[in-house]
């Protein structure tokens, strides 16, 4: 749970964390955005709804790797009096936590189903944050997504 009393779960699956970030952008748009920027940071907003993050596996070893090498550094500090060994340690276990939590974070939004996509952009639109045009460009392209995921 975060500070808003929200699970992990949650968080992921909140489809109106698009239309939040949407209409942020579009305030930020006269504020402090470049036009430029602006189109790039909406992309990437809509481009989550079309891809599938996964993280390598590799990740996941070297997260575990490195949280075995400073639970072993926070212990042989303990016990032999090397206190400069423990903060270390420990700074580097919450570092290691906090990236374990973005690779969580990351396989759960690349986890949604087609439903929750297609779900999320009609949101979108009742919203009036994309035009039609882009609902069918979105839509077309969460289809071969998954056609191409069945496939291979």
């Amino acid at each position: 749970m975060n500070r808003a009393g929200y699970s992990l779960k949650q968080m992921t699956q909140k489809k109106h964390t698009y239309i939040e970030r949407l209409q942020e952008l579009s305030e930020a748009r006269a504020k402090l955005l470049t036009e430029d920027e602006h189109i790039q940071m909406r992309k990437r907003v809509l481009g989550e709804l079309t891809k599938f993050y996964r993280m390598p596996s590799l990740t996941h070893a070297i997260c575990a790797l490195l949280c075995i090498g400073f639970v072993a550094l926070l212990l042989y500090g303990s016990f032999s009096s090397h206190f400069e060994y423990v903060s270390v340690s420990v700074a580097g276990l919450v570092a290691v936590l906090l990236m374990w939590r973005m690779v969580q974070t990351a396989a759960a939004k690349g986890a949604r189903s087609r439903e929750d996509r297609l779900s999320a952009v009609n949101d979108i639109v009742e919203a009036h944050l994309i035009s039609d045009d882009e609902a069918m460009k979105l839509r077309a392209e969460i289809d071969e997504l998954f056609q191409t995921r069945n496939e291979g």
